[in-house]
């Protein structure tokens, strides 16, 4: 299951950084560090993820990988002094049922997060593959009627012309034997 703080935290990003979790190493994942931690990662792999209007705020912060990445969600959201705790930005140690220390909750809750994330950009680029597979099939049945379209066109004006043409023969003939019957009679006469 997925901490609530870090279900903050990944849905800020998804709006923020769409493809945040694209550039996360979840084996280094490491919330107590500010170059393994999320943002310290996103910053160090994924700058180019940054938008383009929210770059100069990214570049503008040099002190960490970490620092950069949490100015741009802090001027993107328009809440500076963005909660750590309340984003699953940084490791919460909680209780467990045994009594023990749970160190690692939200780095399993951003493991989760990252395997949800690609799971529906999986999806996603399935039904983007289904829909242009339909796409390409309307096009081809399309092209194929069109194609038996034009055969049926070629072969009635075929035939337009073959009629055309025994009329024009018929006329002739139609001539000729007048011709021939006027020269007769003319002869005759």
């Amino acid at each position: 299951m997925i901490p609530k703080a870090v279900q903050n935290g990944a849905t800020l990003l998804d709006q923020v950084i769409p493809e945040w979790f694209s550039v996360i190493d979840v084996e280094s994942l490491d919330l107590n560090s500010p170059w393994n931690c999320v943002l310290g990662q996103i910053a160090f792999k994924g700058a180019h993820l940054i938008p383009e209007d929210l770059q100069k705020t990214f570049n503008h912060r040099s002190r960490d990988n970490f620092t950069k990445t949490l100015s741009v969600l802090e001027k993107a959201s328009g809440r500076y002094e963005i909660g750590l705790y309340e984003y699953g930005f940084i490791e919460e140690a909680s209780w467990t049922p045994g009594g023990g220390i749970d160190h690692y909750g939200n780095r399993r809750g951003w493991a989760e997060a990252i395997k949800e994330r690609e799971n529906l950009k999986i999806q996603r680029s399935a039904e983007t593959q289904r829909r242009l597979n339909q796409t390409v099939l309307a096009q081809q049945v399309r092209a194929g009627i069109d194609a038996e379209l034009a055969v049926v066109i070629v072969e009635r004006e075929r035939r337009e012309a073959e009629r055309q043409a025994k009329i024009d023969r018929q006329i002739v003939e139609l001539t000729l034997a007048t011709q021939a019957q006027y020269s007769l009679l003319t002869t005759l006469a």
